[in-house]
């Protein structure tokens, strides 16, 4: 293929970091995650949480958005997954805590660690014991300053077995009843299809990320291990729909699918949307906000400053949202214009069903891309990172960096396969 050499360094930086970590065949798996008994070191964390620190009460599902905010007191049992909840000696907790918490409730880690202290939005894993028994944690430094363990936050909990050492497993389940030596088809029952598994080992996992996510580990086809992680929270307050701008009340869904890629018209999950489409067309199919909702005001006519993350049966939708309005908008008011799908990345992972116009997927090969868009109008191949090339290629239709369809591809033993699909139909900010 004829390499283009005139492409800006600007497309070339566009391209998402899934496809080369395709290409760089990157683990997508965090490499934080601690799955062994050893100690572990401070960690850098981005984005730091928002771990409550006083007492107040908190009703099913509600959650905080400041260091200043009480910790509950009473927490309602939820039988969602995405509480974050579990049950530990026959009390029910939810993450993100407080240690003095647990501290409360007889939970210690050993001698030696008493005088360990972590920086701001840094993280250390270490164990807790009680009367024999012996769970994992992360604890978290959202402050400001320099804090020792036990002024710290707990972002996670693991618990597995067989027992480590002379410690024994404790009392622990998950809402729906799941705990250690519950089935692969317990877990299914109660929770459904997973967000994603892990190939390397045979493991499920429910949320959108490792720092926000419950992850089951099987072994002869029973849980061995369960770690829930969540680090940020966000408030229950309500939706409020009833005035949308007129650039919403506008917005007419499709009704096909359609061959014109220029359409922007995709199916997702069985619906038709078109590129731009409004968030309350996905909250309509049966999406919902699994993030706060009320995080950001967008400025008129420009892209959310963050990502924001939407759910339905354990799939997530990561992305930027746009405010086509002429006034400021809260995030549930703006648009979606761009869209990922992409077999390698374990964020973006295609088990959301995601069909273009000529009847495109993320399996569709390269002939059968040529046979419905033709030529396209921009070609990379073997892109040079560093010193290295890497075997990768890109075909991008369309006309400019707001208004595109890229297909990402890999090549293995002289073989071309679709990796990630992204579409962009936007504001050019």
């Amino acid at each position: 293929m004829k390499k283009l050499k005139y492409l800006s360094i600007i497309l070339l930086f566009s391209l998402s970091f899934t496809f080369l970590s395709s290409c760089l065949k990157i683990d997508r798996i965090n490499s934080e995650k601690e799955t062994t008994t050893e100690k572990t070191r401070p960690t850098k964390e981005s984005n730091s949480p928002a771990i409550p620190s006083e007492e107040t009460t908190l009703t099913e599902n509600s959650e905080v958005t400041s260091e200043e905010t009480e910790l509950p007191i009473a927490i309602l049992p939820s039988e969602s997954i995405y509480s974050y909840q579990f049950t530990l000696d026959g009390k029910l907790y939810q993450l993100p805590m407080e240690y003095s918490v647990l501290a409360a409730d007889g939970w210690d880690f050993e001698e030696n660690f008493k005088g360990t202290s972590i920086a701001p939005d840094d993280s250390f894993y270490e164990s807790l014991y009680k009367n024999g028994t012996r769970i994992r944690v992360k604890f978290l430094n959202v402050g400001t300053a320099v804090l020792p363990l036990d002024k710290c936050g707990i972002a996670s909990i693991e618990i597995r077995t067989p027992s480590w050492g002379s410690s024994d497993l404790p009392s622990f389940s998950l809402p729906g009843g799941i705990t250690v030596n519950s089935s692969y088809e317990d877990i299914i029952s109660a929770y459904g299809e997973p967000s994603y598994t892990y190939s390397t080992t045979e493991s499920l996992a429910y949320g959108p990320h490792y720092s926000s996510e419950i992850l089951f580990k099987i072994q002869d086809e029973k849980i061995r291990e369960i770690s829930v992680s969540n680090k940020t929270v966000f408030p229950n307050t309500p939706i409020d729909l009833s005035a949308p701008p007129s650039e919403i009340s506008d917005y007419v869904p499709p009704t096909e699918l359609g061959t014109s890629p220029e359409s922007f018209i995709i199916n997702l999950e069985g619906d038709f949307y078109t590129l731009p489409a409004p968030i309350t067309a996905f909250l309509s199919n049966g999406w919902e906000f699994a993030s706060d909702p009320h995080a950001e005001i967008v400025s008129a006519k420009k892209r959310s400053n963050d990502l924001i993350y939407l759910r339905k049966n354990n799939q997530f939708l990561f992305m930027p949202v746009s405010n086509y309005s002429d006034t400021v908008q809260p995030l549930f008011f703006c648009f979606i214009d761009s869209f990922e799908v992409s077999i390698s990345s374990r964020i973006h992972r295609n088990q959301i069903s995601l069909e273009l116009p000529g009847n495109i997927t993320i399996h569709s090969s390269p002939n059968e891309i040529l046979a419905a868009y033709g030529k396209p109008d921009i070609e990379i191949e073997n892109i040079k990172i560093a010193t290295e090339t890497y075997q990768c290629w890109s075909w991008t239709y369309d006309r400019n960096y707001s208004s595109h369809i890229t297909f990402h591809f890999i090549v293995e033993e002289d073989e071309m396969y679709t990796d990630t699909i992204q579409l962009r139909n936007g504001l050019k900010n």
